[in-house]
């Protein structure tokens, strides 16, 4: 697959399973996504050296591409405490593109992703700054 396509998607859920390991072993890079919750935060920074431990001890070379902050309300006194604190913990690793919580990312399980109206357009911009950021840090580790 990997002569076919110039990049393969494995999304996970965030557990420690023979499943995320087998994806995570499979994949050249790693996204962490980090809800800015004390416990997602104190979760990430275990899951990092897990990871370090994971390439340890399989010697395999997939390196983490970043962390990115998801479901951030903008004026969250927790949320601030917690980006504060991945920055700190983190630095260059997270990035600075952020998911924002919004009412229109919630729908989009149940009626899809769309491109209709102002809403949709806002919500899809978010993740195009994710994405654009993603593709930009690869390709600084494969110059």
């Amino acid at each position: 697959m990997r002569n076919d396509y110039d990049y393969i998607l494995i999304d996970v859920p965030p557990t420690l399973s023979a499943y995320t390991n087998n994806a995570v072993l499979a994949s050249d890079y790693v996204i962490m996504v980090m809800q800015t919750q004390e416990q997602s935060y104190s979760s990430s920074l275990k899951f990092v050296s897990y990871l370090q431990g994971l390439r340890k001890d399989y010697d395999k070379s997939f390196d983490l591409l970043g962390i990115i902050a998801y479901l951030v309300k903008k004026d969250g006194p927790v949320d601030h405490e917690v980006l504060k604190a991945a920055n700190q913990a983190f630095g260059k690793a997270l990035f600075h593109g952020n998911v924002f919580q919004r009412e229109r990312v919630k729908r989009f399980g149940k009626s899809g992703i769309k491109d209709e109206d102002m809403w949709d357009k806002r919500a899809l911009y978010m993740y195009q700054v994710v994405l654009d950021e993603a593709l930009s840090r690869i390709n600084l580790l494969e110059e």
